[in-house]
Order: structure tokens, then sequence, then C-alpha cells
């Protein structure tokens, strides 16, 4: 039985971008939520640097949150509020 052995890694950057964007656990999104995002963020840089792709990411924005205090890093106030909230980049093929 053959394997398969190609991979869409853009669609799975795009997966774990909307996964670090919208994930919101409520009241408990300080812990689990914080937790469930380390692993999604784990997951794409693994998979980006494996097939040398890595390029860097972006906290989110207040004005691009997706979810209430879904943001990263405020330019105004020049505050952090999670650094779970993150958009990754893939270098293009």
């Amino acid at each position: 039985m053959s394997r398969r052995k190609t991979f869409d890694v853009d669609a799975f950057v795009a997966w774990g971008n909307s996964r670090l964007a919208k994930s919101n656990f409520q009241e408990n999104d300080s812990t689990e939520g914080v937790n469930y995002r380390r692993g999604v963020m784990t997951a794409i840089e693994e998979v980006l640097f494996s097939v040398n792709r890595y390029a860097g990411y972006s906290l989110i924005r207040p004005h691009q949150a997706e979810v209430d205090n879904g943001w990263g890093y405020d330019d105004n106030t020049k505050k952090f509020n999670d650094d779970t909230r993150r958009y990754y980049k893939a270098q293009s093929i």
C-alpha cells in the first residue's frame, strides 16, 4: 500500500492561523486557550521549519481580532495582551 507523499503546507498554515485567531475558551481562555494555541503554534512551526518555508509571524492587532481580547499587541498603547495570538507566514516556493 503506497503512502501519501504530499502535504498542502499552505492549507495547513491557513487552518492553524484561523485557530490562533478564532479560538475562544470564554472564562478559561487564559489557561486552556493559551495551551491549545501553543500546541497549534508548535505544529505550524514544525511543519514550516521542516520544509524550509518559515517566514516569521506577526502578532494580531486589536483591529484584526476575531474574538474578544483576541489580539497579541496594541500599537497604540504599546502593550502585549497574548503572545499566542499570532499570524504565521510561509515563504513562497
